[in-house]
């Protein structure tokens, strides 16, 4: 889709100011597409400076020969250019004189045409320098008014949003290959035990990864268990430890069932504050655990641990995306709308079970779809129609 929709503007070199239509000390010219070079050549009456290099020009009108304005002249190659293509860049005095006189020389040079707005970005997304959603992000960016929307548009515009959904659809194209595996070859020996294997490993390895990165984690213990159940960094506890600190989120620990089970190492008033215990120096766990005591059948100690818990969730929201790194909000009703529809198809491939195999894997390849039209890999044009028109002219 994409290759199709950049054949569409093939031969074609636009040209805009850039920097917005107000007086300022310096004004931004840009021209990309196949001509973007020559359009220096025209304009200074000498060859293009060398790539990514600064160079002081004059600049002249191609058909009176009248000089216009000194300006900064800049030349990018295709491939290595925001639009993907070759680009020139005109940085003129930002006088409203100036810069009229500059585009209206542009306009004099064959084969420059005025680009639409966000045509610049578009060709960005044709020549996948960009994907939807760093599009999108981009656009968010622009328009952003507040520091949090700052640094929500900025997860997007640099790709952190379309790490998660590729995550997501790399994930669901693989099921979907495995499925259709064992359709094609549903008489073969141990198939299903084969994907059933790999499900099972994939959902057991993604459980602990989300722990460790967790920007909050809350261990539960059972004081009723023998120790040997228990995390050895723990008093008392003599088994595998499952605090494991990968990064700097906090964990809360859970003695439950202390109305049945005494934890003498913590105290006995199961409404007192939390315990700060610093495990052994062997341990890999967190330092200075916080460990509530509490039963959940009783009640006794859950006020102090959901006040805690409230009061850290409260501290982590405040300070915006989560420090894992790994957080990503979706912030338009199109991503949510396509999630949502994603999720829905996967409820009903589970539903179908192995009664059919067959439809199952087709609601599955549905909720693939979703994840596409999300990063923009699927039928995109009413999509990008509405998007691009949100940008202004010169981006």
């Amino acid at each position: 889709m994409r290759r199709a929709l950049r054949l569409l503007g093939q031969g074609e070199t636009i040209f805009a100011l850039s920097s917005g239509g107000v007086r300022a000390g310096v004004a931004v010219i840009r021209v990309s597409g196949p001509q973007a070079h020559d359009s220096i050549t025209q304009l200074t009456k000498a060859a293009a400076p060398p790539a990514r290099l600064a160079s002081v020009r004059k600049l002249f009108d191609p058909l009176s020969g009248d000089m216009l304005d000194h300006a900064l002249v800049l030349r990018f190659d295709e491939g290595h250019s925001f639009t993907g293509e070759a680009i020139a860049e005109f940085q003129v005095h930002g006088g409203n004189a100036v810069v009229s006189s500059v585009l209206k020389a542009l306009e004099g040079v064959e084969g420059l045409r005025h680009a639409e707005p966000g045509e610049f970005t578009r060709r960005s997304f044709w020549n996948d320098r960009m994907d939807l959603t760093q599009v999108e992000g981009l656009s968010d960016l622009i328009t952003a008014e507040t520091e949090q929307q700052r640094k929500q548009a900025l997860s997007y515009m640099t790709g952190k949003a379309s790490k998660v959904y590729q995550t997501w659809k790399s994930t669901l194209l693989r099921a979907v290959a495995q499925i259709e595996a064992y359709i094609d070859f549903s008489e073969e020996e141990n198939i299903e035990e084969d994907v059933t294997a790999r499900v099972d490993q994939a959902g057991v390895r993604r459980a602990t990864e989300a722990a460790r990165q967790a920007d909050l984690r809350v261990c539960v213990q059972d004081s009723s268990q023998p120790p040997s159940s228990r995390c050895s960094s723990l008093p008392g506890g003599q088994g595998p430890c499952h605090c494991t600190q990968a990064n700097e989120g906090e964990t809360l620990v859970i003695l439950n069932k202390t109305d049945i089970s005494s934890t003498p190492d913590f105290g006995s008033d199961a409404d007192a504050s939390p315990t700060t215990w610093t495990p052994t120096a062997s341990s890999h766990c967190d330092q200075g655990l916080a460990v509530f005591r509490l039963s959940c059948k009783t009640e006794q100690g859950l006020p102090a641990f959901l006040e805690a818990l409230e009061d850290r969730v409260r501290r982590l929201c405040s300070e915006g995306a989560g420090s894992s790194g790994t957080d990503v909000v979706i912030t338009r009703e199109r991503h949510r709308q396509h999630v949502a529809t994603c999720l829905q198809y996967l409820k009903e491939a589970k539903e179908y079970g192995e009664v059919d195999i067959v439809s199952r894997a087709q609601m599955m390849r549905f909720a693939l779809n979703e994840l596409g039209l999300i990063l923009g890999s699927v039928h995109l044009e009413d999509i990008l129609d509405e998007l691009f028109a949100e940008f202004c002219i010169g981006k």
